[in-house]
Order: C-alpha cells, then structure tokens, then sequence
C-alpha cells in the first residue's frame, strides 16, 4: 500500500513538472530561458516517471540493474525532446523559405472549353458553317450535317443560325433546329423556375442570396444566348439587371459575401445598356477579384472600344501578357499589341 501511494505521488509530481515546463514558456522573455525552463522541470518530471513505471515492470526487465532504469529514463527524456527538436527545425524551414512565385496559367480558359474539342469543331472549317447555312443550292445532306453541327456548339452565333434554319425548305432541317431551340429553352426555363423555387422557399439569408445569384446568371445566359425575339431578349435582360441587382443589395445589407461572377453580369449589363460608365466601376472592381482575367479584360476592352478609348485597350492587354494563351483571346491580344 506504501509503494503504492509513493507511485502515485510520484507520477503525480512528475506530470506536474511537464505542464510546468510547458507553461512557463508565456513568461520566460529569453530563448535561453526558455530552453532551460523546458529542460529543467522535463528532467525532473521524466526522473520520477522513469522510477514510477520502472517499479512497474516485470522482474525480469528490472535486470540488469541500474542499466534497465537508466535506459528507460533515456527514453522517456529523449522522445519530447526529439519532437522539440523538429519543430524548431520545421520552424526555421517555414521561416526563411522563399515564397514561389507562379505565373497564373491556371486562370487559362482553355480548361472550361475542352468539351468543345470533343466535337469535329473543323469538319467544314469555322468560315464555312456560315455557307452552308445560307446557300440552300447545296446537297440536302451535307446541310443537314451543318446544322446538326450546330447543335453540339452551343454559342450565340450558332443559336441564330438554328434560327435562319426555322424557315429553311427542307422539312428535316427546320424539325432539326426547332427541336434543338426549344431544348435550350426549355433547359433555361427549368433553371429559372427550379431558382425561384430555391427563392421562395429560403431558410436561410444564404440559401436566399443563392437563389437570386442563381437567377442573375439563368437570365443572363438567356439574354447572351439571344434564344428569344428582341423583345423577350429585352426581358431576360431587364430580369438579369434586376436580380443582381437585389443580390447585391441583399449581401450589402445582411454583410454576406456576394458571389463577384454576380457583379461581373450587372456590368455586363450596363455595357449592354449604354451605361459606360457604371460599367466600367463594376468591371474593375471584378478585375480585383479572384475572378479569372480570362472572363473580365475582353468585356473591358470591348467597353473602351465602344468608347473610343483604344490605347487603354493596348495598355490592358500588355498588363496582362498571359491572356494570349488563351486560344479564344490570341487574335485580338495580337491585334492589339503587336498589330
């Protein structure tokens, strides 16, 4: 019963002597004073518990004596210390490393159109979809080929083509580019009506401001598809204005984090309308986000083109070099400052 309590005690005073060694670490100024701080009490605390589990082992381990108690000592003292050890070596590695600086290839938009390279893109060359959809002198088939080459890529320009096809003579390809129309639209209808049933039925401020991003983005990919007649355009785009615009009210007024693809929509927008200059305060706030430079600096330059501004033109591009490896973006970053 003695031995018994005496263990304890000890391992009591030794488990003391390492919190204490830890603690004194806030109130000692001095690297020195530190190590010793540490060292000292980690002594004392791994000399009574080397004694309390020596006492503990079986006899045959206890053999022989006093080696068995001095190795065990040696191991208790040692482990922190090794683990100590580490992390002021790890410290000084993540202290006087030197930062790597990456050229942002990773903002490359070329990844977000690999799909596009799944398809026969040149089958008929980029110039000549445009023929084959116009001259209705040529093979039935090999303009039904176009058209449902159409329906793989789909841009605004392609969707006013399947448009020219709704009057088309050949009973084939107006089924073709009707059934291809009315799929897009109907996919945009359901995404607008899946959103505001995400609005309507909100929880929370978040779920709230996700519904009405969501919707921002929906009729903007409506308006820029062009897959209605002006005047449904027009609507898509006063839809698209007035939900980003109440997303941005919303974040401002609960302290949320607004989505900036969102900003980067509204001035789109105002470019649409003719509002240059509330355009362009949104398009550079955009350029300061994490944003890709991909999806920002074209619609900048188209601003200051339709404003006539066309050295800023040049200076934006020169201020970021990397867009020319973008395939969509190479000509007109050529053109611009090397042409």
């Amino acid at each position: 019963m003695i031995s018994l309590i005496g263990n304890k005690k000890l391992l009591a005073f030794s488990v003391a002597s390492e919190i204490s060694s830890i603690s004194v670490l806030f109130f000692t100024p001095d690297f020195t004073g530190k190590v010793l701080a540490v060292l000292l009490p980690h002594l004392l605390a791994s000399i009574t518990l080397s004694q309390t589990l020596w006492a503990l082992l079986p006899r045959k381990y206890k053999k022989p004596y006093p080696l068995s108690l001095i190795a065990l000592f040696i191991i208790i003292f040692a482990t922190p210390v090794v683990s100590y050890i580490s992390l002021i070596i790890m410290y000084f590695i993540l202290k006087y490393q030197k930062e790597k600086i990456s050229y942002p290839f990773e903002f490359i938009s070329i990844w977000k159109s690999l799909e596009e390279f799944k398809v026969p893109k040149r089958r008929f060359g980029e110039a000549a979809i445009r023929e084959f959809v116009y001259n209705k002198n040529l093979p039935s088939e090999v303009r039904l080929k176009a058209f449902m080459f159409l329906t793989e890529v789909i841009t605004p320009e392609t969707v006013q083509l399947l448009k020219i096809g709704l009057s088309d003579p050949n009973d084939e390809i107006r089924l073709l580019c009707f059934t291809e129309l009315s799929k897009i639209e109907k996919n945009i209808s359901e995404l607008i009506h899946k959103n505001k049933s995400v609005l309507e039925k909100a929880r929370s401020n978040m779920d709230y401001l996700d519904g009405l991003e969501r919707l921002t983005e929906a009729y903007w990919e409506a308006f820029y598809l062009g897959i209605g007649d002006e005047e449904i355009n027009t609507f898509y785009l006063n839809q698209a204005y007035k939900y980003a615009l109440r997303a941005v009210e919303f974040a401002n007024e609960n302290n949320l984090h607004l989505d900036p693809h969102v900003k980067l929509i509204l001035g789109k927008v105002q470019l649409v309308k003719g509002d240059y200059e509330e355009a362009e305060r949104l398009l550079n706030e955009v350029l300061e986000t994490n944003i890709p430079k991909f999806e920002v600096v074209p619609n900048l330059a188209k601003l200051y083109y339709e404003k006539g501004n066309y050295s800023r033109i040049k200076k934006l591009f020169k201020k970021y070099p990397y867009l020319r490896y973008d395939y969509s973006i190479y000509p007109i970053y050529e053109l611009w400052v090397n042409g």
